[in-house]
Formats: C-alpha cells, sequence, structure tokens
C-alpha cells in the first residue's frame, strides 16, 4: 500500500509532504532506516527539507517520552543522518539551519555517546545541562583508565565533547572533573588531568603526578 502511495506521489506534479512524511515515518517505525533514507534522498531541496524538519519534531516527541522502545531508538538512530540532509537541503536553498535544530542534534548525539536523555525543554536549561555533565563525568569519565599520559588525553578529548555537545566551556568542565576527582581522593587523576590542562595552555608550572 505505502509502495504504491510513493509511486502515485512520484508520479503527480502535486507532490505532497505528507505522502514522503508518512512514507520515511513508516519505515523508520518498522526499522527499515535503509529505505527511508533512500526515499529522502530521492526529493528535492525543498521538500527534503519539509520532511527533515517534520521527522525532527517527531523525534523531539520520543524524547518528551520515558518509553525507550525500538521505536524510539529507530527515529534516535537516524536522527544523525536525518540532520545531515536538512543541512545539506539548507545549504543548496541557500538558507540557515534553525538553533533549535542544531540543539536538537545535540540532544541526539548526547544520548548515543552518554547514554543520558534530554528533552529540548532540559536542553535550553543552563542548570539542568551542568547536573547532567556532572552525571557524564561520574559515569563516563571517571570510570575510564587514566594511568598514562595516552590516556588522560583521551579522558581530556571526552570532557571536551562533553563540553561541546552541552555548550559549556571546556575548561570549567575540566575544572569539574578535577573536583570530582579530589572529592574521591584520586590524586593522581586530579593533578594528571590539571597537569595536562596547563601544558595544553602554554603553563610552566611544574607538575608531579601522585602515584
Amino acid at each position: 500500500m505505502l509502495e504504491d502511495c510513493l509511486q502515485l506521489a512520484i508520479r503527480s506534479k502535486d507532490l505532497t509532504e505528507e505522502v514522503y512524511v508518512r512514507c520515511i515515518e513508516h519505515y523508520i517505525t518498522m526499522g527499515n532506516l535503509e529505505r527511508a533514507i533512500k526515499i529522502l534522498d530521492s526529493l528535492s531541496p525543498p521538500l527534503v527539507k519539509k520532511c527533515c524538519l517534520r521527522i525532527i519534531r517527531m523525534t523531539e516527541a520520543l524524547f518528551q517520552d520515558d518509553f525507550l522502545g525500538d521505536i524510539c531508538r529507530n527515529f534516535k538512530e537516524i536522527s544523525d543522518l536525518i540532520f545531515t540532509r536538512l543541512t545539506r537541503a539548507s545549504t543548496l536553498l541557500g538558507e540557515d539551519t534553525m538553533v533549535d535544530i542544531i540543539d536538537f542534534k545535540n540532544i541526539s548525539m548526547i544520548f548515543k555517546e552518554f547514554v543520558k536523555k534530554m528533552t529540548p525543554y532540559e536542553f535550553g536549561c543552563m542548570e539542568t545541562r551542568w547536573r547532567i555533565v556532572k552525571e557524564c563525568i561520574r559515569d563516563s569519565v571517571l570510570t575510564l583508565p587514566m594511568e598514562s599520559d595516552e590516556q588522560l588525553h583521551i579522558v581530556y578529548g571526552k570532557v571536551s565533547r562533553l563540553a561541546a555537545l552541552f555548550k559549556l566551556c571546556p575548561e570549567e568542565v575540566v575544572i569539574e572533573l578535577v573536583q570530582q576527582a579530589l572529592d574521591l581522593n584520586n590524586f593522581q587523576v586530579a593533578v594528571g588531568v590539571l597537569g595536562a590542562l596547563i601544558l595544553l595552555f602554554g603553563g610552566s608550572e611544574p607538575i608531579i603526578i601522585i602515584g
């Protein structure tokens, strides 16, 4: 049935956003992400942008729900591909990608990389963003091995990624990491990370790693 509707839309001059959105939504729901993207890639830039915005709004609605079933995961899994195509279509049309859509991409990546779920409303609250960053540091960063300079570099990269996704100052996020390490009496991590930060910004103070 959906294939027939799609073929009808392709042959008609009066293409409607609704037909394509419903088809794409159906394939995402069924887990056929490849088919959904194939349909999207067949459309003109104006229609691509309209469909992407509709799919993004649907996905945002799922972020408001506590139920993380297969359908929700499918929409989140495809969100990067949708955002890429939205950006490309906007560029071809000489238009900007809306700021709240960029926030949506960050929310999606936070869920994928740090398994932390946020609603757009929560992302707009600085206090909430900081609370979740602190959770990410505790759950995803301080659990990483940090016995060598190379591992400390990986940790700093993780912290920088957190800062970028949450739109926070990287140095402030590093300081939060150091503070949490101190609270746990993990002086090796605290001094090591702080030393890496000082060297990164051209500091000359000697750093002694406490074993």
